[in-house]
């Protein structure tokens, strides 16, 4: 069964990889590898949700593991690296931060987990938008999910990133309504 996702993958993967080899000097082969990856990621998501094994609840459930999980570690590492215990690499503490909460979570760096946070936490709100056919409000986001949206909140405005406000000033403007 090849699906439309496969087909243009195999198209994108084919076009890039000819586009490559008319470089004769420096081919990149690293740089398609990873870009296969992607495709590949790409395609097997998209046949999971059209064969319908990946459910809504199940997705919901994803995102909020994936918050969870991110913002566990940045607490786990901020109290390392106050107790000055950083490096710590069983955790990804690698360096010693200079802003003390300044701690990259799972990523590499604090800007990156600012992105991944931000995305996942867009993704779980569209999902309760779709589940439940009205878009969450602060309130309800508050009383059901209190410890989810907290341990974001507290992530994002800790994690000492430029990324990580611009993430949360882009997210705000989902909770704004027209009044009128």
């Amino acid at each position: 069964f090849i699906s439309r996702a496969i087909l243009l993958g195999m198209i994108l993967t084919g076009w890039i990889f000819a586009c490559m080899f008319f470089q004769f000097d420096h081919p990149r082969i690293e740089t398609m590898g990873y870009l296969s990856m992607f495709v590949v990621s790409h395609c097997a998501f998209y046949n999971l949700i059209s064969k319908g094994s990946f459910s809504l609840d199940y997705f919901l459930q994803l995102t909020q593991v994936v918050i969870f999980s991110y913002a566990s570690v940045l607490i786990v590492q901020q109290i390392l690296s106050l107790l000055d215990f950083a490096p710590f690499p069983y955790i990804n503490l690698t360096y010693k931060p200079m802003p003390v909460l300044k701690c990259q979570s799972l990523s590499t760096e604090p800007s990156h987990s600012a992105r991944i946070m931000a995305a996942a936490f867009y993704a779980f709100l569209k999902t309760l938008e779709m589940k439940h056919r009205h878009p969450p409000t602060l309130k309800e986001l508050f009383n059901k999910y209190k410890w989810l949206t907290c341990g974001f909140a507290y992530s994002m405005l800790s994690m000492c990133s430029g990324t990580a406000i611009c993430c949360l000033a882009i997210l705000s403007i989902y909770f704004l309504r027209k009044q009128y």
